[in-house]
């Protein structure tokens, strides 16, 4: 993704003082193909262990595990933060226009529009759906140019791409590319 960090220059400076082995760490940490797979390997041993955190996780049909927060939903909180959120947004866009910076805002949606069939048999609840798209609402109405993958996505997994691991909140490597191809 955009936000992966870069990798690590090592220069004798960088080296000597320690900066490099600490920007290779955090390179490994974020940006590695290796986290992914062991962030996999890692939910679905807590899975099979019974040893999942019952106050962050929803599980639903055939083992998907979903973030309760993603499931449940707070629109209320949501809405309430709007405010906030616009005045955040319209600084962004602002600070783009100043510095010359074209930005394109694309929004991920949470795992249950994607995959609702283990969670909601197919049918995601509108206030779920209102929530996205008060942020793609939100973020046009700064003066975002935004591009909002929920539909795309979603078209692909009932397709039966899996764009979400079943186990975990992260896209799969076929969700990370089918994203970056929306993006060109």
């Amino acid at each position: 993704t955009q936000s992966t960090p870069a990798t690590p220059e090592a220069t004798t400076e960088s080296v000597l003082s320690g900066r490099y082995s600490a920007e290779l760490s955090e390179y490994l940490k974020e940006s590695a193909w290796l986290t992914y797979q062991l962030s996999g390997i890692y939910n679905e041993a807590r899975y099979r262990l019974g040893a999942l955190e019952p106050p962050l996780v929803e599980m639903a049909d055939d083992g998907w595990m979903y973030l309760k927060a993603h499931v449940s939903g707070v629109p209320e909180r949501h809405s309430r933060m709007a405010a906030g959120r616009a005045r955040h947004l319209e600084a962004i866009s602002v600070l783009a226009d100043r510095l010359d910076i074209q930005l394109l805002a694309m929004v991920a949606p949470a795992k249950p529009l994607v995959h609702p069939e283990p969670v909601f048999d197919g049918e995601v609840p509108g206030d779920r759906l209102s929530v996205h798209g008060q942020l793609v609402r939100g973020m046009r109405a700064a003066g975002l140019e935004v591009l909002d993958l929920q539909g795309p996505l979603r078209q692909l997994a009932k397709n039966g791409e899996p764009i979400y691991y079943k186990r975990d909140v992260h896209w799969t490597t076929q969700g990370s590319i089918a994203a970056a191809d929306f993006v060109r």
